[in-house]
């Protein structure tokens, strides 16, 4: 019984995929920018920036999902439907304290799960450095 559920999920996805084939029609995920330097925060407020993600391509593009490479970042997108030449709005929180007081660099990822053929996985890069309060002050 299970065999034949995960068979019609696979089969329901390929047939998807060759009838976008077939009729030319694809969506295609593009991020911009596909990178983002906080620069130096502190350790306490989180920070959040937003990316643009579009649709490219000729048929609608669905964000399937959303992970991030750490507990510390969070990632959540304005539309999970994206029409051809449309775009939809990511916003991406680095949240410090998750760490309990660690400084030093950090390269954090958010990644979208698409639907789209040529880039199924879409990823973004933040990076920061979070400094002690106390340095930061004293540089200033």
């Amino acid at each position: 019984m299970k065999r034949i559920r995960i068979f019609g999920v696979f089969g329901a996805v390929f047939l998807l995929i060759i009838l976008s084939a077939c009729t030319g029609k694809a969506p295609q995920a593009v991020a911009s920018p596909t990178s983002f330097d906080f620069g130096e925060i502190g350790p306490i407020d989180p920070v959040s920036t937003t990316f643009t993600i579009s649709n490219t391509g000729t048929a609608p593009l669905i964000i399937e999902g959303i992970t991030t490479s750490c507990s510390c970042t969070a990632a959540e997108i304005s539309e999970e439907t994206i029409a051809p030449d449309g775009s939809a709005t990511l916003t991406v929180t680095f949240d410090p304290q998750v760490h309990d007081g660690a400084t030093g660099h950090f390269l954090r990822y958010a990644y979208l799960q698409t639907n789209d053929p040529e880039n199924p996985e879409l990823k973004v890069e933040i990076t920061l450095d979070v400094v002690d309060n106390k340095s930061t002050q004293e540089t200033n």
